[in-house]
């Protein structure tokens, strides 16, 4: 069975700043080369991540995701910071953007409609961020980096499921639905 999840997929000028801020971290941490980096075409934000569907389930979230997109009108979030997942010892590195009230909302109605269709219930607080990369092995050093201002639109919710194109891409986009304008 798949494994899906709803996430934004950023427009062409949000990617290239994540793909900047990106290469900036790489040049910048001392694990660099033992990193695995987000594909260009993989970076996205999470909305809500199912796991391992049935063709019966990807059927009713496509049916959230139609249901829910024209209810939430296009938003923008700004960068934050560069957080190291978890805190004692990180092996994830992610670009964290501000948890706007409206993104919240959409979030929310989400994890509604998934619960509604008989996924459990998400255990972990809603954090909007996209991930840069991941340290197999020994945690992460931290590294400090000098973010420019930069803004993620959040203007459709896209179906992700795997790709077959492992060596380049993670994801493969399944279906997209527009929020209201």
């Amino acid at each position: 069975m798949p494994r899906l999840f709803l996430a934004a997929a950023p427009d062409a000028a949000d990617r290239a700043a994540l793909i900047a801020l990106r290469e900036a971290l790489r040049a910048s941490l001392p694990a660099a080369p033992t990193l695995r980096w987000t594909a260009d075409a993989d970076l996205h934000l999470t909305l809500r991540f199912f796991g391992e569907a049935t063709d019966a389930q990807r059927r009713g979230i496509e049916r959230l995701a139609a249901r829910t997109a024209p209810h939430h009108a296009t938003i923008r979030t700004a960068l934050q910071r560069i957080e190291y997942w978890p805190p004692s010892a990180p092996r994830v590195v992610v670009a964290a953007f501000a948890d706007e009230p409206a993104l919240a909302a959409l979030a929310t109605d989400l994890e509604a409609g998934a619960r509604e269709l008989g996924f459990r219930a998400e255990t972990r607080r809603f954090r909007p961020h996209v991930t840069l990369a991941r340290a197999p092995g020994r945690p992460l050093a931290r590294s400090p980096v000098v973010l420019p201002p930069s803004t993620l639109t959040v203007s459709a919710l896209t179906l992700y499921g795997p790709a077959h194109c492992r060596t380049v891409c993670k994801y493969a986009t399944l279906g997209t639905w527009p929020l209201a304008p």
